[in-house]
């Protein structure tokens, strides 16, 4: 019985974890398309014209936080870098 009960759970944990990946993985790709999608001119960065036209101006309000290595340009890596902060930031608080 204790058998049955600890590879139910041991499933069930598998199971969890790869729903929490995949949706990591669909806002990351989502993250990727939308990054694109703004990089009109196709230089894999966004400069503050092409994050200007995000929704609500969200990005161009944070430029100077996501622009860490500050070159006035947003690559994808810093953008995905500001989210993960920006989550970890959010989870902190709540957990106060």
């Amino acid at each position: 019985m204790k058998n049955i009960v600890l590879k139910t759970t041991a499933c069930l944990a598998l199971f969890t974890l790869t729903i929490n990946v995949n949706a990591q993985d669909t806002k990351g790709e989502r993250l990727s398309q939308q990054f694109t999608k703004l990089d009109t001119n196709n230089d894999s960065f966004l400069d503050k014209t092409e994050a200007a036209k995000f929704k609500d101006g969200k990005m161009t309000k944070n430029f100077v936080r996501i622009d860490t290595n500050k070159d006035d340009k947003i690559t994808l890596e810093e953008l995905k870098a500001y989210r993960v902060k920006r989550k970890q930031a959010k989870k902190a608080a709540a957990a106060k």
